[in-house]
């Protein structure tokens, strides 16, 4: 598969995949790895995160690391977070949002926790029943319509699930749980980059307003997670590749995930400490 370079430097070989996630966040905390786990934590962000009292993952769902380089000026609040610590990782096979989620919250490929869609049954261990088995509280934040609303609702400690099914409500619902149930770990899901590349592409006009408008709630976030000693890790569910279908007897150019491009999978991973995320709170955009 070719690779494409990324913005903080080349390519590395043998990249990890999405399994990675919940053993890092859960040996970050001190706590065993979730039964389906097929993957070991990555030392890099385990050595750099310390001991935090509390985590925050954001999914900037489908953007992946081409659509990063295309609009890297849009996001400064997240280029920030990549120039501190920066990796390029893969999703797993088929490159959905479901799947993936599934993934992050395991440790574990499709062939063992058995998702293909959203509305199926999530079976198997995860993340969130490791924190609370360990009296640790968890938060989901999401809209009502996203694959973690679905897959983790239940599971979590606290669900802060957007009705309106609006970006802007997951984030004030996410600043809300933060401040009144302090969970010590939270995973919450961007929509609004996917839904615009689904329309125009990953590289279409539109696409970096959709950037803007995240990376201005990632600072948000960043200055609320820094006021209580956190750390935080942002990376992408899967990228999106340009296709061209007919439209009113006109070609037109949409964004797509099947696995049949390298985009699809090459999703970008920051993440900043405790100390240094409070050093980009006071710059964020």
């Amino acid at each position: 598969m070719h690779l494409y370079l990324a913005l903080w430097g080349p390519t590395p070989m043998g990249l990890a995949d999405m399994r990675y996630h919940a053993p890092t966040v859960c040996e970050i905390f001190g706590l065993r790895n979730p039964q389906p786990c097929e993957a070991k934590a990555l030392r890099q962000i385990v050595e750099a995160m310390g001991h935090p009292r509390q985590m925050v993952t954001v999914v900037f769902d489908g953007f992946g690391t081409a659509a990063l380089e295309a609009h890297r000026q849009s996001c400064p609040n997240l280029r920030s977070m990549c120039n501190t610590h920066y990796l390029e990782i893969l999703s797993v096979r088929p490159p959905k949002t479901p799947v993936n989620f599934a993934t992050m919250a395991t440790g574990a490929s499709q062939r063992v926790h058995k998702i293909h869609e959203k509305t199926d049954p999530l079976d198997v261990e995860t993340l969130f029943q490791v924190f609370e088995e360990s009296g640790l509280s968890t938060c989901v934040a999401a809209r009502r319509t996203g694959s973690p609303a679905f897959l983790f609702s239940r599971r979590a400690s606290h669900a802060a699930i957007s009705q309106s099914n609006r970006d802007a409500e997951v984030l004030d619902l996410a600043l809300r749980a933060f401040s009144r149930h302090q969970p010590t770990f939270t995973m919450l899901q961007f929509l609004d980059i996917d839904e615009v590349e689904h329309e125009v592409g990953p590289f279409g006009r539109g696409v970096s307003g959709a950037v803007s408008e995240t990376d201005q709630r990632l600072g948000k976030l960043i200055r609320a997670v820094a006021a209580a000693a956190g750390t935080m890790m942002v990376l992408a569910d899967h990228g999106q590749h340009e296709v061209t279908v007919e439209q009113n007897g006109k070609p037109a150019t949409r964004g797509k995930h099947d696995g049949t491009s390298p985009q699809d999978f090459l999703v970008p991973l920051a993440w900043c400490n405790s100390e240094e995320l409070g050093l980009l709170a006071q710059s964020v955009v």
